[in-house]
């Protein structure tokens, strides 16, 4: 299959020192002269409210965290996540840690607020006067996490909700787990989950968030095995699965194979996007956080493959994520627009050094990390994602709403470009029609694609 394949012609990346400069990166706020974001401005602007939360977390008032501790919902969903969504204006979620923050949830007759306690910020704004607290939504654990499968198994140790996605890793296993080679911010441990997910499982699985969330795509994860394939044909029969149950969009999130038959393979049996997450962009941070990748893949092959699938899978289908905080912002950059020359989608989520995670990277590391993500330096890398997407010409089909990292779309609110025409679309795409259209138009063009490789 992969003989027919031709990717299209790599662009060079521009230089580190151009996409610097048109980045300006803000310098540190211990810079003299540097003029911070007030508290009032972040309150406003929701993109910069979702980096704030994602960054500082936020805590529970006394009545949730009681809730949270009793309701059914709550315990199970806990028990595999350790944050809450909260929806902000605009449509915009954020998936925040739970924990010491200064940030407050509280609720009063079924009204949900957001407040900051100022004093309790490390830098300047804690000398700021605190704005009036700002009504939020929140999303409270689904009825998913109260129900379970036919063979008795609880939903919420297969899958998880993240507003309109579920997200499933039907095998825990990986070569590097357990090693040496473990990527640094991993939390996977030797032990795997208790029992076998079986294929019939996760189609339940599915179906109920069909029917509790109305979910639009199924994101399918698995971790590196030494095979050609890398570890995606163990997700062959569940994708089969569910694209011959259900009418709903498949998502796979790998490592590399060692073959492009495969990535011709893995769109094939019914994955409609394909994720390839470098991470880390700078080499040598790359080699030092993601020890095994680097050494059993290797950055190139990284780069090759995410190239080749953007010849395979639609416009828009081939996502790279790179973890902001993990190397130096400027790095992330060039990241950025080496990926969205090639029409990749990067997706940017921030590296959160939290305590109470299950983080590998030493005390030092985690301080340095803390310290590249200062709200006025992050709005600003966050604004060339979205030009840069934007110049490209990528479309966001699958980057838009995610409440564990800021979208390319999202990135528009720090750019002073509302994009107004690319909301109402977004809008458009996923209401119910738009879904079912999305889904069947996948579907030919993949049946067209497979019948000509044939």
């Amino acid at each position: 299959m992969s003989g027919i394949h031709r990717s299209p012609e790599r662009v060079a990346p521009r230089s580190l020192e151009s996409v610097v400069t048109n980045l300006r990166l803000r310098p540190s706020a211990s810079n003299a002269g540097q003029r911070r974001l007030s508290q009032t401005e972040i309150f406003e602007n929701p993109g910069l409210l979702k980096l704030d939360l994602m960054v500082h977390g936020v805590r529970l008032a006394p009545e949730l965290f009681k809730m949270s501790k009793s309701d059914e919902a709550y315990r199970n969903y806990f028990a595999n996540t350790r944050d809450i969504e909260i929806l902000l204006s605009e449509g915009t979620r954020v998936t925040a840690p739970v924990g010491l923050s200064p940030y407050l949830l509280s609720e009063t007759n079924g009204q949900f607020e957001l407040s900051v306690e100022p004093h309790l910020f490390a830098d300047e704004r804690r000398f700021e006067n605190a704005p009036e607290p700002k009504p939020v939504g929140f999303a409270q654990p689904s009825s998913f996490y109260t129900r379970t499968t036919s063979a008795g198994k609880q939903l919420s140790r297969i899958a998880t909700i993240r507003g309109a996605y579920l997200a499933i890793s039907p095998s825990s296993k990986c070569t590097f787990v357990g090693t040496d080679e473990q990527c640094h911010f991993c939390s996977l441990s030797e032990v795997e989950a208790p029992g076998t997910i079986s294929v019939e499982d996760v189609v339940e699985a599915v179906g109920v968030a069909l029917e509790t969330d109305a979910i639009e795509v199924v994101y399918l994860s698995t971790g590196y095995v030494d095979r050609p394939d890398g570890g995606v044909r163990d997700l062959e029969p569940f994708i089969r699965a569910i694209k011959h149950r259900y009418n709903v969009l498949v998502a796979v999130d790998a490592l590399p194979p060692a073959e492009n038959s495969w990535i011709d393979r893995t769109y094939a049996m019914g994955a409609d996007a394909i994720s390839y997450n470098l991470e880390v962009y700078d080499p040598d941070h790359f080699s030092q956080i993601c020890p095994g990748p680097a050494r059993a893949i290797g950055q190139e092959r990284f780069i090759d493959a995410l190239q080749y699938a953007t010849g395979v899978f639609p416009a828009g289908s081939v996502i790279c994520h790179l973890m902001v905080g993990m190397e130096p912002l400027e790095s992330t950059a060039v990241g950025v627009e080496a990926l969205c020359s090639m029409g990749v989608v990067p997706v940017l989520p921030l590296f959160r050094p939290f305590r109470g995670l299950d983080m590998r990277l030493q005390p030092e590391h985690a301080a340095a990390v803390q310290g590249r993500l200062q709200i006025e330096r992050l709005a600003s890398l966050y604004g060339l994602l979205y030009r840069s997407v934007r110049t490209h010409s990528i479309p966001l089909k699958f980057a838009h709403h995610v409440s564990v990292a800021t979208t390319p779309l999202e990135a528009r609110y720090f750019t002073g470009d509302d994009a107004r025409l690319k909301v109402f679309l977004n809008k458009l795409s996923h209401s119910r029609l738009g879904r079912a259209t999305r889904v069947r138009l996948a579907d030919i063009r993949r049946l067209l694609r497979v019948r000509e490789q044939a």
